[in-house]
């Protein structure tokens, strides 16, 4: 999401240089004048790989444009179904586990079940063992971190440089 004056900089974005104009935006060139002087916009057009969908909004009170950018890149369709099958695994491991301890004979209590998360986003253009890696590395931090833990990574801005990696960490 960018926020871009009707000059067409860039005033505030993840990621954005100082300087940063909407020209400068990978693929939105062609289309600036058109998305600074519309009162709404919506553009599908290919970029690398995959296709960039661009919604904007004029805010006539600040003098503001919003523009929405989304990436769709083949390589995420191998993600979400990676995710996928990794849910419906887990949804059969702990039905199979409930299942077993509501027939135990044993009146010992169940220990309530503790959940600890690694989250990452995907930069363009990785591969998709470089994205698993970075996960798996936020979700091991998550576990060494204690129980119920969610460990947060910020990979690179896709469209306009890098945010720092700066892991956060939440209870």
């Amino acid at each position: 999401m960018l926020l871009v004056t009707h000059a067409g900089q860039v005033v505030l974005s993840p990621g954005a240089d100082s300087g940063a104009t909407l020209k400068k935006v990978s693929g939105l060139a062609p289309y600036v004048s058109r998305i600074l002087n519309q009162p709404a916009t919506s553009l599908q057009f290919p970029h690398g790989e995959g296709q960039l969908f661009v919604n904007s909004r004029q805010i006539p009170a600040l003098g503001w444009v919003i523009v929405v950018l989304q990436q769709n890149d083949p390589s995420k369709a191998a993600l979400l179904s990676i995710l996928a099958q990794n849910l419906l695994i887990a949804l059969a491991v702990s039905a199979v586990v409930l299942l077993l301890a509501a027939s135990s004979s044993s009146a010992e209590p169940i220990a309530p079940p503790t959940l600890s998360c690694g989250v990452t986003t995907y930069q363009h253009g990785e591969t998709l063992k470089e994205l698993l890696l970075r996960a798996d590395q936020v979700l091991y931090t998550a576990k060494r971190g204690g129980r119920d833990r969610v460990v947060c990574l910020e990979a690179e801005a896709p469209l306009l440089g890098r945010i720092d990696p700066k892991p956060s960490t939440a209870a």
